[in-house]
């Protein structure tokens, strides 16, 4: 079989290397698949640096690549990025055709000739230029995140406006079910969903405050997104956060209120939030503190969400919600609910949920970490939907949903058992059998600043002078994604405490365990990140690797008014390296 992964060549957001995090599972998952012999041809079409990051990375090379020059790309539509993606999603612009895309294509398709294809975003042009292949388009689950196992949806339909949840909703929610399987599902729904959304204790302060807030008003959640995301700004409109909180809370009937939550990525200034609030009185910004990246806790507590593409949208229909949905998104197909008809707007019943969960926990989703590192895992998921004969209906044969697979599916993976330790170096020098491997931890380089290429390429360097390699590397984007999740699970405390948590946390992390796992040595690059109390994290990071059995390494650091309770993960390290 050949598979060809497609990573947007010219990223329509603001930044291109965003991406990375794509990057970095395509390159796990093929390493993982090489190791067992899945026989799975690989190919990628994406821009040059990304073709050269993940032809890099993988021993022996992809099978295939095609690079694709963004200037050429871009150039059909003036360079406006805006107006690109617009063009990718086929919304209202089809006076565009791009044709050096098209001739990528093809020429992929002649000489790759894939079987299926795995895009992370709405592409038109996937489907004309390649009629032979199945397609698949990946995203984040879009159910809640913080409780559950991080996990990918393949798409046979499309990514977002053209998808399964946008298009063949009604066939989910219908069909006989027995009594069985909707009491595993209320199983599911209770200990994975609502009973730790309602345990959780910033839920519990974030349900005070807006009871407060509300006054006996009803209250839609507003959940916003970075504004040069695709689905806001390539199936949407260009408009700064702001103003879309403003134009969606004129269009509040009365009785209502709005509470508004930001994306981790991009948050309201407070002097725009202070100014929305005091001009608009039924519009109410949660503070930092409480409303960056834990919307899903408000969600019990809401009684309707307007969302452009946000999972948000999505987990509040599984809460029975109704759901605005703004733009061209996956979310249209809970209904295109205006804001000014959220007195008449209905989200789905009991039953309706619980057949929403079942499809999502059938084949739709998929474990992150087993496709990542499970050699086999998508080989075999692709040869059962070969055997259906690429099929969409195959998604929804609802007769073969297993209550356990969903289990495994939603329940976080316990800790993986520590890899054994690298034998210890004899006396005159480095064990003879092979080399020390080294995971390192906050790779720069993706920033492209020839400060942050120099110490990159530096660190390479020094690792294979002392007869280590490298056995994987973490840039700064994915540690911050993972970052996040901690910080909304554990916010931080200036206390021992906090980092034996943390390091818990992170070290039993579906992607960044084995990881640890299969390292001889930890090590994060400091370069700008641990001081005035940031970075704490990257030492919990390695306290969880020192508790695995690794040694450890803190190099290129600057440590300068650090907590005191940073004492704790300090004293562990084999090595730190700093700048005083």
């Amino acid at each position: 079989m050949r598979l060809l992964w497609h990573v947007e060549p010219a990223m329509f957001r603001e930044n291109p290397l965003s991406v990375k995090a794509w990057l970095g599972w395509i390159v796990q998952e093929i390493r993982a698949s090489r190791a067992v012999g899945a026989p799975l041809k690989q190919g990628l079409v994406a821009s040059q640096p990304a073709c050269r990051h993940v032809n890099g990375a993988i021993p022996g090379g992809l099978d295939y690549q095609r690079p694709v020059l963004q200037r050429e790309v871009l150039a059909t539509a003036r360079f406006n990025r805006f107006a690109h993606a617009r063009d990718l999603f086929d919304n209202t612009c089809n006076f565009l055709t791009n044709d050096t895309l098209l001739s990528a294509y093809h020429e992929a398709a002649r000489d790759f000739d894939p079987d299926v294809i795995i895009s992370f975003s709405e592409n038109r042009y996937l489907k004309e230029a390649f009629p032979r292949a199945a397609l698949l388009f990946a995203e984040f689950a879009p159910y809640g995140r913080m409780f559950t196992r991080p996990a990918l949806f393949l798409d046979p339909s499309g990514h977002q406006h053209t998808g399964l949840l946008a298009r063949r909703l009604p066939e989910m929610l219908s069909g006989p079910v027995s009594h069985g399987t909707l009491a595993a599902l209320k199983r599911l729904w209770g200990t994975h969903f609502e009973e730790p959304t309602r345990a959780h204790s910033s839920g519990q302060r974030l349900a005070e405050w807006l009871s407060e807030k509300a006054a006996g008003r009803k209250v839609v959640l507003f959940a916003l997104q970075p504004t040069d995301w695709m689905t806001y700004e390539g199936a949407y409109e260009t408009i700064p956060l702001s103003g879309l909180v403003m134009r969606w809370g004129a269009a509040l009937p009365g009785g209502w209120a709005a509470c508004v939550t930001c994306h981790p990525h991009q948050r309201l200034t407070t002097e725009a939030a202070g100014l929305i609030g005091e001009e608009f009185p039924n519009i109410f910004v949660a503070p930092p503190d409480l409303g960056a990246g834990v919307s899903e806790l408000l969600l019990p507590h809401v009684d309707a969400v307007a969302a452009v593409s946000s999972s948000v949208g999505a987990q509040a229909a599984l809460w029975g919600k109704p759901v605005a949905a703004y733009g061209e998104s996956s979310l249209c197909g809970f209904g295109y609910w205006r804001l000014e008809d959220l007195d008449g707007a209905k989200g789905l019943n009991d039953t309706e949920r619980l057949l929403l969960l079942r499809f999502l926990t059938h084949r739709y989703c998929h474990p992150l970490d087993r496709l990542q590192f499970e050699g086999g895992y998508l080989n075999g998921f692709l040869e059962q939907w070969r055997q259906a004969g690429w099929s969409h209906d195959f998604f929804f044969d609802q007769d073969a949903w297993d209550p356990e697979a969903a289990e495994n599916l939603l329940r976080p993976a316990p800790p993986k058992a520590a890899a054994p330790a690298a034998p210890a170096p004899s006396p005159g020098g480095p064990h003879p059998a092979r080399k020390t491997r080294v995971l390192l931890l906050n790779e720069t380089g993706v920033l492209h600043h020839a400060g942050c290429l120099g110490v990159t390429d530096a660190h390479r360097r020094m690792i294979a002078a002392r007869n280590a390699e490298l056995s994987d590397e973490v840039d700064a984007f994915e540690v911050k994604r993972h970052f996040d999740r901690l910080f909304r699970a554990h916010p931080f405390k200036d206390e021992p405490e906090w980092f034996d948590r943390a390091a818990n946390f992170l070290g039993g992390d579906d992607c960044l365990g084995p990881l640890i796992d299969r390292a001889d040595a930890v090590a994060v690059n400091g370069e700008g990140s641990i001081h005035h109390g940031a970075g704490m994290p990257y030492l919990a990071l390695l306290l969880a690797a020192h508790r695995k059995g690794r040694r450890t390494a803190l190099v290129n650091a600057l440590l300068q008014q650090v907590p005191d309770a940073a004492r704790h993960p300090l004293s562990m390290l084999t090595r730190i390296s700093h700048h005083n």
